[in-house]
């Protein structure tokens, strides 16, 4: 545990160091509101993906070999056609 969190605080500072080298954000706008939402809506499928994989396991509809298969197609499907 102790790994993975020094691998999260070197690349947080690493990202840090990104953004000032480069001066992110670049955007001359913010988002409104409505293109926020827009945008949450379309995630849905992408945000829904891990409750539909960890459900399928824990209640014991489908295996972890039959949940990778489907969780597969799950992301294809989400990448290619929501986002």
């Amino acid at each position: 545990m102790f790994i993975g969190i020094m691998i999260m605080v070197i690349l947080m500072v690493v990202v840090l160091m990104l953004a000032n080298k480069e001066k992110w954000p670049k955007a001359e706008k913010r988002p409104t509101m409505k293109e926020l939402g827009e945008t949450f809506v379309r995630a849905i499928p992408a945000i829904l993906l891990p409750v539909i994989i960890l459900g399928g396991i824990y209640s014991g509809l489908l295996h972890p070999y039959g949940i990778s298969s489907c969780g597969g197609c799950l992301g294809i499907d989400c990448g290619n056609f929501h986002l």
